[in-house]
């Protein structure tokens, strides 16, 4: 599940973005004119959280005296939604918070994601799994959360929450892949699994790997799955060229990204250098034996709030219905040993097709010969 974060390090995008929720007081312009740092105790009253959540939600003047000023009123308000906790979705599987968070980047915006059972790269940490009874429908996961508290940050009507379910070893972009959650509304997710196996039958091998913990593979230096290993790849390549990261998915630092622009590369040569390694990283990762589709479906109905504490709110359940699981099986139109199999046939097949022919036209070549002789014989006599 990720949110969006309006974090923009160029003045003139950011400007765009300001143009809307009415005029700001004069106090609250001239404390940002000032540059003063925004209070980070957003737990002290109702009032002051109400005070600081319309600072970042109302229109703020664009005429700055100083561009000074206003990058450092843009660093204030980085460090006040990326490191404060209140204005988060504050999402719960059955009172559990979601655990792991990671960044994501998508048309110049950066959203902080909060996940549950994600396991990108090796740790310590177990897979977490559920026995399951298919007989009746089930609830698998119920989420609640408060998307209106961040909705405050954009325009009405633009998602700010956005939920994707994937496999914990594959990341994915839930912005582009998944689906936006409004408040007031109350969703409902029903899962059906796929799967696909990409493996020869015996007696043949298939060079392939098993998504997962590896038992001889260190913490947080090995990846738990092909598109892992090839963004691993692809992000030392672009650290080690630019200072910055341009190809994981999800960052598990907002650090990596490159707000800043792009750095030069050293050289040519370096260039070509790092670019073999890449490749040379890249022909490292083994594909996956299995591949699972977490394919749903959502329904979406507007809620109807009875208390007062819950306006606000949205509701997510994630249900199973169907416990057949369709498999579907990959196998190679030709592997290597059928491969001279089916050109040894072919070519045993021309050969048999040759020798007929050429028998044939010898038949009929005789054939003639001896019709040509008797004629030959009848004109002499």
């Amino acid at each position: 599940m990720c949110r969006r974060v309006l974090l923009q390090s160029e003045y003139s995008g950011f400007r765009q973005r300001m143009r809307y929720r009415g005029a700001c007081p004069y106090q609250t312009y001239h404390r940002l004119i000032q540059g003063e740092r925004l209070k980070t105790n957003y737990h002290s009253s109702n009032n002051n959280i109400e005070h600081h959540l319309f600072i970042d939600a109302c229109k703020i003047p664009i005429f700055y005296d100083n561009i000074e000023n206003y990058r450092r009123f843009l660093r204030e308000r980085e460090i006040y939604l990326f490191n404060d906790t209140f204005i988060d979705p504050y999402g719960s599987y059955f009172g559990q918070h979601l655990e792991t968070r990671t960044f994501i980047e998508y048309e110049n915006f950066i959203y902080k994601c909060y996940s549950r059972n994600l396991h990108l790269y090796q740790s310590g940490s177990k897979l977490e799994t559920r026995e399951i009874n298919f007989n009746g429908v089930l609830l698998f996961e119920f989420i609640k959360l408060n998307p209106h508290r961040i909705e405050l940050f954009d325009p009405p009507g633009n998602p700010q929450v956005f939920l994707g379910i994937h496999s914990p070893f594959i990341p994915i972009n839930p912005v582009f892949k998944g689906h936006a959650i409004r408040s007031h509304y109350y969703y409902e997710v029903e899962v059906k699994l796929e799967r696909e196996e990409h493996m020869l039958p015996p007696p043949y091998q298939t060079n392939c790997q098993d998504n997962g913990n590896s038992k001889d593979a260190k913490n947080f230096t090995n990846p738990n799955s092909y598109e892992v290993c090839l963004e691993m790849c692809e992000s030392e390549f672009y650290k080690a060229l630019y200072n910055c990261d341009l190809s994981t998915t999800m960052h598990l630092s907002p650090n990596d990204f490159c707000l800043q622009g792009l750095g030069r590369p050293k050289s040519f040569e370096h260039e070509r250098e790092l670019m073999e390694r890449r490749d040379s990283c890249s022909q490292n990762c083994r594909p996956r034996c299995l591949k699972l589709h977490y394919n749903y479906n959502i329904k979406e109905n507007k809620y109807q709030f009875q208390r007062k504490d819950g306006v606000g709110e949205s509701h997510i359940d994630i249900k199973i219905r169907n416990s057949e699981i369709t498999s579907i099986r990959h196998v190679p139109l030709y592997g290597s040993g059928a491969m001279f199999s089916h050109i040894g046939g072919l070519l045993g097949y021309w050969l048999g097709i040759s020798v007929f022919t050429l028998l044939d036209i010898i038949e009929k070549c005789f054939r003639k010969a001896i019709i040509w002789r008797n004629r030959f014989k009848k004109h002499r006599a």
